[in-house]
């Protein structure tokens, strides 16, 4: 009897433990699917919400248009792919869009595009466009009110350096301007102020390096993967494919049994991403100070090396262009990172304002030493004039002008046109 009514209680203790178990095991996955779904729709959330192009759309340099357009601009600026340019690095290709289009050279479309007897306009994305459509580029503005052809010749990253090359590329190819303009600091001041990268460099030295130095790696791997072809070949091969499978759905698994504490613990919410990525305008931009020094020109020794080879850039242009009778303008452009004081950069998310904050000497000395630099040599050519400074183009305007460090808005590119056509007046 007693045995009898211990067995019937061991049952029952196990029954409540198992039905417990079970319960909490039902309601366990009821809230882990309920917080995977919504690390899902809010990782969907972060990526539409939070990315630096929505961001950008949403400042208020784009006030007079809507927001679908501003987000178009942003969207098609990142869309278009890039290919390997012989001399010069790598060039957009050929992108058909509602505000971006490309021709089948790699060059943006302007209003009155043409490749011969235009004004050429070379610089890095600025000049290319980023932050604008086709027809609000500074060439476009510059042929809406001159009514003369133009020709974009700028990309992304480039540098003074790889627009000279460029230059003598299209002379090579018989094209000819009617004149030209080098639209240059920013990209300069970054790429030739870098810690560890040669004088010049481009935007691609650093990827194009990782992959000289992996081939070795990636070249023995193809040749382990070749031996192992035959022994690979004999494995059974339902087994590699249950094996790879299995892995798969255990990640899976791990990843929904984990999701209510990854949705805690992991900031993987709006709010906690928002705050981690800094995509909020919550500080002032005074109340920023200087916390990484990666650039190297706020030393006027390495701010002259940098300024040497712009100069060096631009006065060869001139002589390319001299014999031909060919004008040729260089600007030093206007960006936050100079003198960013003079603007008012509240709107922008945080972490932009760090960077500007960061690079701010660095671009101080590299701009005042590339002015000195550019007056030792440009009076030997009796040139000195063709350095239009519009470094400080945007310090009266009242209106919020950048859209990051150095992009700027349709009415930014308005006024360097109208700048540049009274350049050509006077």
């Amino acid at each position: 009897m007693n045995l009898n009514w211990i067995n019937m209680f061991k049952m029952q203790y196990f029954k409540i433990i198992f039905y417990n178990l079970l319960i909490f095991f039902i309601l366990y996955i009821a809230v882990a699917y309920y917080f995977y779904n919504k690390l899902d729709q809010n990782v969907k959330v972060v990526n539409r919400t939070y990315n630096s192009n929505n961001i950008r759309a949403s400042y208020p340099t784009y006030s007079n248009l809507d927001k679908q357009t501003a987000i178009k601009i942003f969207d098609e600026y990142a869309a278009p792919k890039s290919s390997y340019e012989p001399f010069i690095a790598y060039r957009r290709q050929m992108y058909n869009g509602t505000v971006v289009n490309i021709d089948n050279n790699g060059f943006r479309k302007s209003t009155n595009h043409s490749l011969n007897d235009s004004t050429w306009f070379f610089g890095g994305s600025t000049m290319w466009g980023t932050g604008a459509t086709d027809e609000t580029t500074i060439p476009s503005f510059f042929a809406k009110y001159t009514g003369e052809k133009v020709l974009n010749l700028g990309e992304s990253g480039y540098t003074s350096f790889q627009e000279f090359i460029n230059l003598q590329l299209m002379l090579l190819r018989g094209y000819k301007p009617k004149r030209v303009f080098f639209y240059d600091g920013q990209n300069d001041g970054y790429r030739y102020c870098q810690k560890n990268e040669p004088v010049p460099s481009h935007a691609y030295y650093s990827r194009y390096l990782q992959m000289i130095n992996s081939y070795p790696r990636m070249k023995k791997q193809l040749n382990n993967m070749s031996q192992n072809k035959n022994r690979m070949l004999q494995e059974t091969s339902f087994f590699k494919y249950v094996d790879i499978k299995m892995n798969g759905l255990f990640s899976k698994i791990a990843s929904f049994m984990y999701s209510p504490f990854s949705y805690f613990f992991k900031n993987q919410n709006p709010s906690r991403a928002y705050k981690s990525l800094s995509f909020n305008s919550d500080k002032s931009f005074k109340d920023f100070s200087k916390e990484n020094d990666y650039l190297i020109c706020s030393k006027e020794e390495n701010a002259r090396r940098a300024a040497k080879v712009t100069v060096f850039s631009w006065l060869n242009a001139y002589k390319l262009l001299k014999d031909e009778g060919i004008h040729v303008g260089f600007i030093l452009q206007p960006t936050a990172v100079y003198n960013p004081s003079r603007y008012e950069l509240d709107y922008i998310i945080n972490e932009t304002k760090q960077r500007i904050v960061d690079e701010a000497d660095n671009y101080t000395v590299y701009y005042d030493v590339l002015r000195d630099e550019w007056n030792k040599q440009c009076s030997a050519y009796g040139i000195c004039d063709s350095l239009i400074d519009l470094s400080g183009a945007f310090f009266d305007n009242e209106n919020p002008i950048f859209v990051d460090a150095c992009h700027v808005a349709p009415i930014g590119n308005e006024i360097v046109a109208k700048k540049l056509i009274k350049y050509i007046k006077e």
